[in-house]
């Protein structure tokens, strides 16, 4: 799983970072804002089957090719219904040929991937992802080289998305190849109505999660696409996409203290005391990757991409600002789970995708791109008092108010900077 999970991560990163160096902001912003909306439409599609089938398919691995297939089927309606909607789109705002091109060649790269993702649930359901890892690597193989190879020699957007396209419909067919044993074997696909309706009813949870989660990812991105000229677009990508990056790190951390915490509810004295390691813990790494992203980034930016992007310098110290606010949240969001609050989660990230929603436009239109990344960090602080005041009775007053100070501190300082 892991060997799987770190190839993706680091091909999807290469592909990022090539595309925007031999493609120029405005180009990469046509590109990037089309993988984005479709990203959206497809976690929309996936109506969070993917832990749902996980969840179905591990409790009962006997019968995991079934749920699987089912799940498959529903996917095949959920996609034609996202396929209407994007449909619906391009006639009410009749883009650009080109731009039309692209975000259709996107879309099939993205879903075709889609698909391969939700088929391999049916290995790791057996434990067998030795299956997955082979299949990921092989893809990525030939995918990254041949995606990179045509942007650099072509330096066109749309050959570009149609290397895209092409690379995942291949990852496709080497999944259908490589899970032939187990979805393509003896025994009829179920497609009862009966059996789907009751899928998309005990998924909804997860679909609600998954697309809300997504969204507050994805929404400022397709804000700024809706506001701001190409080469804004493109540059407010290449920082975003790359301020991303911290996530997997606060994911392992949150790996290491999760399931200690939850084992040492019972136990007040040892669950404060993890509760005030992980506070530390990710204090240090939000203002790790604050300062990573204030000093480091301006450097590295123009010499990975290339001068064309120097006009990310001025957008560093809202993205630092959003790092180190998104980390440290992570941190009480730890707690939320281990302490059964989830809903407060979902009730952050309602309230961060409203502040985006709502400000975008006019922030955006009044004070323009070096706005952008304030607003994301903004949109992502307001989800502190909503976490302190979940986890007030937790003992977790100090550093709640310690956290607020510093952080507040910090987003001052940094501010003054720019």
């Amino acid at each position: 799983m892991a060997i799987s999970t770190f190839t993706r991560l680091g091909a999807s990163l290469a592909t990022f970072v090539f595309l925007a160096r031999y493609l120029g902001p405005a180009s990469y912003g046509v590109i990037g804002t089309a993988i984005a909306c479709s990203m959206l439409l497809s976690m929309a599609s996936d109506y969070g089957l993917g832990n749902f089938l996980l969840r179905e398919a591990g409790a009962r691995p006997k019968d995991a090719v079934n749920i699987v297939r089912r799940g498959l089927v529903l996917k095949v309606w959920t996609t034609a219904l996202s396929v209407l909607i994007a449909a619906l789109v391009f006639v009410v705002l009749r883009p650009a040929s080109e731009t039309a091109l692209v975000n259709c060649a996107v879309l099939i790269g993205v879903f075709s991937a889609a698909f391969a993702d939700l088929g391999f649930v049916v290995v790791r359901a057996k434990g067998r992802f030795d299956v997955e890892a082979r299949s990921v690597v092989l893809s990525n193989f030939f995918m990254l080289p041949f995606v990179v190879g045509v942007a650099a020699a072509t330096s066109d957007v749309f050959a570009s998305a149609l290397a895209f396209a092409l690379s995942r419909l291949f990852y496709l067919a080497v999944a259908a190849v490589m899970l032939r044993k187990w979805l393509l074997g003896p025994g009829a696909w179920p497609s009862d109505w009966r059996g789907l309706r009751r899928m998309v009813r005990e998924a909804s949870g997860f679909a609600a999660d998954g697309i809300l989660t997504n969204l507050s990812v994805q929404i400022d991105i397709v804000a700024v696409s809706l506001v701001l000229d190409p080469v804004s677009i493109g540059l407010y990508q290449v920082g975003a996409r790359l301020v991303q990056g911290i996530a997997p790190f606060a994911a392992v951390l949150a790996t290491v203290y999760l399931p200690r915490l939850a084992r040492a509810r019972n136990d007040a004295g040892l669950y404060l005391h993890l509760q005030n390691l992980v506070n530390i813990e990710f204090a240090l790494l939000a203002f790790g990757a604050g300062a990573f992203f204030l000093f480091a980034a301006p450097v590295l930016s123009v010499a990975v991409f290339g001068e064309r992007y120097a006009g990310l310098a001025s957008l560093w110290p809202g993205f630092a600002a959003f790092a180190l606010g998104r980390v440290w949240l992570a941190g009480l969001g730890v707690q939320l789970f281990a302490s059964n609050k989830i809903y407060m989660r979902v009730i952050a990230q309602i309230v961060s995708l409203a502040v985006m929603g709502l400000g975008a436009v006019p922030v955006l239109t009044h004070y323009g791109l070096s706005a952008a990344p304030w607003l994301l960090a903004v949109s992502t602080l307001v989800g502190f008092p909503l976490y302190g005041h979940a986890l007030w009775g937790f003992g977790l007053r100090f550093f709640i108010l310690f956290g607020l100070s510093i952080g507040l501190i910090a987003v001052l300082t940094i501010s003054t900077v720019s």
